[in-house]
């Protein structure tokens, strides 16, 4: 059987755009199609007996491989490292047919291709096989990237600097085709810029050896800035390809720079398993010191045409510049009919069907026209019958045609479509991923029978899912019995803001063409989802039936005006909008802190009916919005100065007042020539400052201050990251600090860089806080949680982070004790993260209990930046699970406390947009139904 499939190069778009803002959408460029017939394989080539894998010899691993295979082995074993393959002689760097329960353990392996326009791994025909571990990465980058460092004066063109270390190969039409698309990243953010769209070149010319004039067709919107980042799309293969294979394992692989999809999968039975995947950037190239922008150069996982679609569970993808995961059939266009014979036509050679196929038969309106089993097939001439005008771009100038007989007739007519309904990616699964801060939609699914449960999207700059038939791009089908539940979309719709589009939701179920009875989508489940932070219309309901919508929580929805859908009729204030549903059933959805913009929950189209739960079905809980104006409004003396400038802010709330401490100026450590400066040039000690309202703040009491202390006082010097914790009734704080006139005050007898960890007990949060104790072994940072079970733990950074169950109940006589072993909970990596960088240190802990669950912030230190990481326990000895998103939010050392409006509100040092930068801010946090940190913030 012969299916159709987009190989090895990207398809530009597959979004509608603003003609007055872009390029006209660019075809998918098709090097091969499953109508050609398979690629042939270089025959293994006569090696000497015993065949090397070794980083030392990477020109002998695929034939090392096939070899073991032939002999019979079940599994190789890859030895870690970096695989440099040079280039190869077949269609792909490392390509392998037919092979058959077989596994390549690749763990620690990094397949490094060095030609980086072909597919980098390459499956055909395979049956049961297992990938694991492998790193697979172009060695040169498939596109660049640079800022914008001048617009000409009529817009139509800018000049693009490129980043040190990146190609300077965009005049090369080897590696760019001089029509790319561009895409707008925010300097801050480094995520598509907020109202950017996808901008199509119409050429570019080489000003110097790393600046190049770019040209559009039309102007620039005024969105784009000059010193905005920039990348585009560049020529290239897939990382990974699965061709009519049947039952493969990928387990644990990670997709960096791709030059086309990241992951793809087309033809054959399907029923393949994805766990554990990653597509993301790869490492900066040599030289450079920008991250890259994008990952890849298309979608990050790609399905089509196969018979029993994908399980991927646990996996990862960000910064691609089209869709996460892609599930879909191909769409025929009928060109005639005599009684059961359907003559139809399609973009590439080859027949889609084989006997026994069922066919979906949708009217060029969009309605559902029935089903039949395909009895006969015929492969027609080309070009047998003259261009067909239609609204449907991808069926122009199709030169391919096919004939099926089906076992009853259609009442069919010229411009409708068929699918295949064995062939759509039915029985899909996909559980429990990531994806995160890309282009395009996060999910784009168009087949039946498939389970979404317990993803994140984040990020996703069109829709975070998107479930509909799409005519006009030839991808089928309808979906039914389709389940959406647990899933968290969020931040998504912020770019390709215009009105034309109908994918308008942040979760959309679509319908096709004009009729008002373009109904073909039914069964479909939408619970227990959590939609945060998404402006705009967050859920279109189009084109479905016999469907159920509830339980689901809206977050912070609708902040600000988005008009996406305007153009189509959506009505872009309601909160939900319902068209061309029947049987729809609506309940239990909450909302808390819906914004300005909307104007109501639940809106229908007169094309809608049949439809319960309209005036009741979404309920707002009551939760008032609360607003705080950042950086907050705190100043305190420092070093004889009104300063501005804290770190490591720390808030608790007590009644209806909050306190902060924070680490005063001068941020010093010990130095011999400021030993002579007031308070031996340390900070003066902890101050409280307490405000009604979070926006004004006033000292309150000097909870510990150096200037009063003795001498010999081993807590004298660097007050650094105080906090106050209560336990009970009693209020506990913790701090570090030393004492630099004599090591010998120091509870170790000598002094460093870190400190020591104290704690203090008091019955009033104001003080005075007595007995004040050395915490031994403890650390810089250590800070204190209660569990459910009232056990109170110290968690620790040093360089990991620990953690030890910690006994305070003797505090009062000057005695802390340990009830436990020290266990490491995080490592200082980015293992299990969609990061690129790791971190080059762990520190300012603090751990949250969120109802049943345990979550530890963690601040991560880069070279050029300061983030916070997050983990997950059900206990707090773990074991614990890194957030995957890696850095979810920008700035670091936060506390968390009960904020003005029922949520959970947390701390931190602004760490981004000068002057304010090292100024205190404070934002809300929402948690999700898996207990996942969803914040908006910084704001």
């Amino acid at each position: 059987m012969i299916l159709s499939r987009r190989h090895n190069n990207y398809c530009q778009s597959n979004e509608p755009r603003n003609t007055m803002k872009t390029h006209p959408i660019l075809a998918c460029t098709l090097l091969l199609s499953l109508g050609t017939a398979p690629l042939t394989l270089t025959p293994v080539r006569a090696q000497p007996t015993t065949m090397t894998i070794s980083p030392d010899h990477p020109e002998q691993l695929r034939d090392a491989l096939l070899a073991a295979f032939k002999a019979g082995q079940k599994k190789v074993v890859v030895p870690p490292g970096i695989y440099s393959i040079p280039p190869s002689n077949t269609g792909s760097n490392l390509e392998f047919a037919d092979l058959k329960d077989f596994e390549i353990d690749a763990m620690s392996a990094v397949f490094s291709m060095q030609d980086n326009s072909k597919t980098g791994v390459y499956f055909n025909h395979c049956q049961n096989v297992t990938l694991r571990g492998a790193t697979i990465r172009n060695a040169t980058l498939p596109f660049t990237q640079g800022n914008i460092a001048a617009i000409a004066p009529d817009r139509k063109s800018f000049e693009l600097q490129i980043d040190g270390g990146y190609p300077t190969t965009l005049d090369d039409p080897k590696a760019f085709d001089s029509n790319t698309t561009y895409y707008i990243f925010d300097r801050v953010t480094r995520r598509l810029k907020n109202n950017t769209y996808d901008y199509g070149s119409s050429g570019v010319a080489r000003l110097a050896p790393d600046r190049f004039k770019v040209s559009f067709d039309n102007a620039l919107g005024n969105e784009v800035e000059v010193g905005d980042f920039t990348s585009m799309r560049g020529r290239g293969g897939t990382g990974l390809h699965n061709d009519n294979c049947t039952g493969m394992n990928i387990v644990g692989v990670s997709i960096q720079s791709a030059g086309g999809f990241g992951i793809f999968e087309t033809g054959g039975d399907g029923g393949n398993h994805y766990d554990g995947i990653s597509v993301k950037p790869g490492p900066k190239p040599e030289g450079a010191k920008a991250d890259p922008l994008m990952s890849e150069n298309a979608d990050g996982f790609h399905s089509a045409s196969v018979k029993r679609g994908p399980t991927i569970e646990n996996s990862m993808f960000t910064r691609m510049p089209d869709d996460g995961i892609a599930i879909h059939g191909e769409y025929q266009m009928v060109r005639a009919v005599e009684g059961t014979n359907l003559t139809c036509q399609r973009p590439w050679p080859g027949t889609p069907y084989e006997v026994g196929d069922r066919i979906a038969w949708v009217k060029k309106d969009g309605i559902p026209g029935g089903e039949a089993v395909v009895t006969a097939v015929k492969t027609l001439a080309d070009n047998l019958l003259p261009p067909l005008k239609t609204d449907f771009r991808h069926f122009l100038d199709n030169k391919f045609f096919f004939q099926l007989t089906i076992d009853k007739p259609l009442d069919a007519n010229e411009g409708d479509v068929i699918s295949n309904l064995n062939h759509t990616g039915d029985g899909f699964v996909l559980r429990n991923n990531t994806i995160l801060d890309h282009r395009a939609r996060g999910l784009l699914l168009k087949a039946r029978d498939g389970i979404v449960e317990n993803n994140l999207i984040d990020g996703s700059s069109i829709a975070g899912i998107v479930i509909g038939p799409e005519l006009w791009w030839g991808e089928a089908n309808y979906a039914k019995n389709v389940v959406i539940r647990g899933n968290t979309i969020a931040h998504c719709g912020y770019a390709t803001t215009g009105p034309w589009s109908d994918q308008a939701g942040a979760l959309t179920i679509l319908g096709t063409g004009d009729s008002p009875d373009a109904r073909g989508h039914s069964n479909i489940t939408i619970e227990n989802n959590s939609f945060v932070s998404n402006d705009g219309i967050n859920v279109v309901l189009d084109g479905l039936e016999n469907s159920t919508f509830k339980n689901n929580k809206f977050l912070n929805a609708q902040q600000i005006e988005n008009n996406r859908g305007k153009d189509r009729g959506i009505d872009t204030g309601a909160l939900v909008w319902i068209n061309r549903a029947k049987n729809l059933q609506i309940e239990g959805n909450v909302v808390q802190r819906v914004g300005a913009a909307n104007t109501g929950l639940i809106k229908t189209s007169e094309k809608a009916s049949a439809v319960t739960g309209i005036e009741a079905g979404i309920r707002v809980n009551g939760a008032k919005s609360v607003s705080v104006q950042n950086p907050l409004d705190l100043h305190y003396m420092g070093d004889g100065e009104m300063r501005r400038e804290v770190r490591d802010p720390a808030i608790i709330r007590e009644g209806d007042t909050y306190y902060m401490t924070f680490t005063m100026w001068p941020f010093a450590n010990r130095e011999d020539n400021r030993m002579n400066l007031v308070n031996n040039g340390s900070s003066p000690g902890i101050q409280l400052f307490s405000s009604k309202d979070l926006k004004t703040w006033k000292p309150e009491s000097w909870l510990v201050k150096a200037a009063d202390l003795p001498e010999n006082s081993p807590y004298k010097h660097r007050f650094w990251a105080p906090e106050i914790h209560k336990f009970g009734q009693k209020f506990y704080l913790i701090f570090t600090a030393d004492n630099w006139l004599k090591g010998e005050y120091n509870q170790e007898g000598n002094w460093g860089a870190a400190g020591y960890a104290f704690v203090g007990v008091a019955d009033k949060i104001t003080g005075p806080y007595n007995h004040i104790t050395y915490i031994p072994q403890g650390a810089c940072d250590t800070t204190l949680f209660q569990a459910a079970d009232g056990a109170t733990y110290a968690v620790m950074p040093k360089y990991n982070i620990f953690i030890r169950k910690i006994d305070l109940t003797g505090l009062d006589k000057g005695v802390v004790k340990w009830l436990g072993p020290e266990q490491q909970i995080v490592s200082c990596d980015n293992a299990g993260t969609l990061m690129n960088d790791k971190p080059r240190y762990l520190e300012g802990p603090w751990v949250e209990r969120v109802g049943k669950r345990y979550v530890l912030f963690h601040a991560e230190t880069f070279d050029n930046s300061y983030w916070t990481g997050v983990s997950y326990a059900d206990n707090p000895l773990g074991p614990w699970t890194k957030d995957p998103r890696g850095k979810v939010f920008e700035g670091g050392h936060l506390n968390v406390f009960d904020g003005p409006d029922g949520r959970k509100w947390f701390s931190y040092r602004r760490e981004q947009n000068a002057p304010d930068r090292g100024i205190p801010a404070t934002d809300p946090m929402d948690f999700d139904a898996q207990g996942r940190v969803v914040t908006g913030g910084p704001s």
